[in-house]
């Protein structure tokens, strides 16, 4: 049997104890982003006890990356000895996974203090669903229950990552770019005179939010202008989108 909470599916029964909360308001943890979620461990869970959320499915033959924060704290937000859980890359089908990269077993004992954790499956084929997970050690007592935050988790998969679509309107100066994205992807957009230097930043931190043109699938448009950076004479310009993730 399994539940899903915002966008986090986890097994759910006697002995695996994952509760997930959307957001949470914790003063020890002021630097966390808004929609960062608390993962709750409780006695009971086991090193099995496994949440998991579908990225999407690789278009190209390459590496699949994620990162990710944690931070802990227990019941009554005091220090806890540590505990430990695994970051883990993962494809197939729920019930029969099959593991692409493992982190082995991370540990972290500081209550207050956010940790970045990394991992990257390389070569993996074409057509590939992938998954990210987390899955829980022992943690906590019968009377203490331990959580773990986890806020910012960024995933990058293979695709065919390309500026699609480019209109410039000489008379405004306006320039629109429109490039394949991922759904949680943050991308910045660059400009160069001459290819010898990436120096112009026509904008970063562009995202679904931002995008000018919703509901087109996995693009984003961004629309810039020349004028603003005293550009509209040049003659040539180069730009290119870069993914902010890594």
């Amino acid at each position: 049997m399994s539940s899903t909470v915002g966008g986090w599916t986890h097994r759910s029964g006697t002995f695996s104890a994952w509760i997930v909360r959307e957001t949470y308001d914790f003063p020890q943890f002021p630097d966390a982003a808004e929609g960062a979620q608390m993962l709750e461990f409780d006695h009971r869970s086991t090193p099995n006890s496994l949440i998991y959320r579908s990225i999407g499915t690789t278009a190209i033959v390459g590496d699949v990356k994620v990162s990710a924060k944690f931070a802990l704290r227990n019941f009554n937000a005091s220090p806890i000895p540590s505990a430990a859980f695994k970051l883990l890359l993962l494809s197939g089908t729920p019930g029969n996974f099959t593991t692409l990269a493992d982190s082995g077993l991370l540990t972290h004992s500081s209550v207050a203090t956010w940790v970045k954790r990394s991992l990257t499956a390389t070569g993996v084929p074409a057509g590939t669903a992938v998954f990210v997970g987390f899955q829980a050690n022992f943690f906590g007592t019968p009377t203490n229950h331990v959580f773990t935050l986890v806020d910012d988790v960024r995933v990058a998969i293979p695709t065919q990552f390309a500026i699609t679509d480019f209109n410039y309107t000489s008379s405004t100066g306006a320039v629109a770019l429109t490039w394949n994205s991922q759904p949680t992807g943050s991308y910045r957009v660059m400009g160069s005179t001459g290819l010898t230097g990436w120096s112009y930043s026509f904008g970063s931190g562009i995202g679904v939010a931002q995008d000018q043109i919703p509901n087109d699938g996995n693009k984003i448009t961004h629309t810039f202008n020349l004028n603003t950076f005293q550009l509209q004479n040049q003659p040539k310009m180069f730009f290119r989108v870069e993914d902010e993730a890594f």
